[in-house]
């Protein structure tokens, strides 16, 4: 707390904290606007949660809205009908024209967002289901138009030893499909890359994808939760964002973040202009080191914005890192 005190008088900090239900009946209550103590202070520090059952927020992971992709949505699509912008994508499989679906999305220009869900689909195998993606993916670097990616539940690890190499070169293709599409497409606003247990491997090309980005302009969102993302590239993820000042939500929940990618987050905030306002890092492994670093990066910057910040279920944070 005694770090706040050189916070800039027009930042605000929230953080999320997870409070056993023994310490609920001493902490103050929020008042209407989630503030905790006094209502005149310039920086309202913590939002708490005293409850040690709320469930873990997953803020970019949403039930997906759009026509589900099929043989009829599949024709409009191959059309470039201008009325369907939006797809969902729960099976893909053999059957006639479906096998082709990524081509025709590659050539399509009305196309705003693309969703596809992998844990949903009926496949025959692990092999089967990675070379219909590879397929797809194929299309889909080719796209300028969508905007919004979200892959789900989609088993992606490149480096997992229990994997055949058939799959692991299947999977290190799809991921460097998805990265040339985030590196090639100028208006791309969000990506969303989670349960995909991509590992560091497959972490570290979307990074790089992302570090030579040219336009940086257009993102907004970046979620990559629960992909067994270490520290140290979690660490390289975050530099690769210096340049995204429109960058504003930023999820690396359920992996394994810790001191080194903390700093590198309160570097990314010293380093000059970034709207970042909404971090989930719920579900890591950061500490006290891990608080002061991001906090030291932090008062050394000047955002104007409020920054919410989510670190439940982050154990190794003691009362001396609160």
């Amino acid at each position: 707390r005694n770090d706040l005190n050189h916070f800039p008088a027009h930042t605000r900090l929230t953080t999320m904290v997870e409070v056993h239900r023994a310490n609920s009946n001493s902490a103050d209550e929020p008042d209407g606007d989630g503030n905790i103590g006094d209502s005149d202070s310039e920086i309202s520090a913590f939002e708490i949660e005293n409850d040690s059952d709320i469930e873990d927020e997953e803020d970019c992971i949403e039930d997906p809205d759009g026509p589900i992709l099929n043989n009829d949505s599949l024709l409009q699509i191959k059309c470039n009908d201008p009325d369907i912008t939006s797809i969902v994508v729960y099976d893909l499989d053999h059957r006639i024209g479906r096998k082709d679906a990524g081509h025709y999305i590659g050539d399509n220009t009305h196309l705003n967002q693309l969703f596809i869900k992998g844990g949903t689909m009926p496949w025959e195998s692990p092999l089967a289901a990675l070379s219909m993606l590879a397929r797809f993916c194929d299309g889909l670097a080719r796209n300028s138009s969508i905007e919004d990616l979200n892959i789900s539940d989609c088993e992606l690890s490149i480096g997992k030893a229990s994997n055949t190499p058939e799959i692991k070169k299947l999977s290190a293709y799809i991921v460097y499909r998805t990265s040339q599409f985030c590196f090639q497409n100028i208006k791309l606003r969000s990506i969303e890359l989670n349960y995909c247990d991509l590992g560091d491997q497959g972490a570290r090309v979307i990074s790089s994808a992302l570090k030579k980005k040219d336009n940086k302009s257009f993102l907004q969102q970046i979620c990559l939760s629960t992909n067994e993302i270490s520290d140290i590239v979690a660490k390289e993820l975050i530099e690769s964002l210096k340049g995204y000042e429109n960058l504003e939500i930023l999820n690396l929940a359920s992996n394994s973040v810790s001191t080194q990618g903390c700093a590198a987050l309160g570097d990314l905030f010293s380093s000059g202009a970034v709207k970042l306002n909404d971090i989930s890092l719920t579900n890591n492994r950061i500490g006290d080191d891990g608080i002061s670093a991001f906090i030291t990066g932090l008062a050394n910057s000047t955002p104007s914005n409020e920054i919410r910040l989510d670190l439940r279920s982050n154990r190794g944070i003691t009362n001396v890192g609160w």
